[in-house]
């Protein structure tokens, strides 16, 4: 019988959740050692319950330092950032998954680009929008756009049709 994968896909991410307070641990022990007398107690218990929020903060600035320090090696330029006011990117993510039902990705620019003289298009006539949010975003930041919610980049290209002359 095999091991079921949400058990493999937990014990393969445990060490996210239990290496911060292991760290605190050490260092409090090492203190104790260091400075002959041990760690305040006040100071222990808020020490253990940031551990876990203070490494996952240190972990998405080490992965966009790096994304940064990969991309001047090799001469490329990253995809500009759609700028959030919510921590995480929740408006971003709450923004896109509400414009889904409204209309379809892309459709006023394709439209635009099909019928240059074309200042409007139906969805924006019909919702009292110019497009999804991701045409909004589109429109802003280029056709290549850094959409980082829920602490992961995830970046969006919209393709616009040629065109007709």
């Amino acid at each position: 019988m095999e091991i079921p994968p949400g058990i493999v896909y937990l014990a393969r991410r445990l060490h996210h959740v239990v290496l911060p307070p292991v760290l605190v641990y050490i260092g409090t022990r090492a203190w104790a050692v260091v400075f002959t007398r041990s760690f305040p107690g006040w100071v222990k218990t808020p020490a253990y319950i940031l551990s876990i929020p203070v490494a996952l903060a240190c972990s998405i600035l080490y992965k966009d330092l790096r994304d940064r320090r990969q991309a001047a090696i090799r001469g490329a330029v990253l995809a500009p950032k759609v700028k959030s006011s919510w921590i995480g990117g929740i408006d971003i993510l709450l923004s896109l998954t509400r414009g889904f039902g409204k209309s379809w990705i892309g459709t006023c620019i394709v439209m635009r680009s099909l019928i240059p003289t074309l200042y409007f298009c139906l969805p924006c006539l019909t919702n009292d929008l110019s497009g999804s949010p991701f045409d909004k975003y589109c429109e802003v930041y280029g056709p290549v756009v850094n959409m980082r919610f829920l602490f992961e980049n995830r970046v969006g290209a919209l393709l616009t049709l040629p065109t007709v002359h």
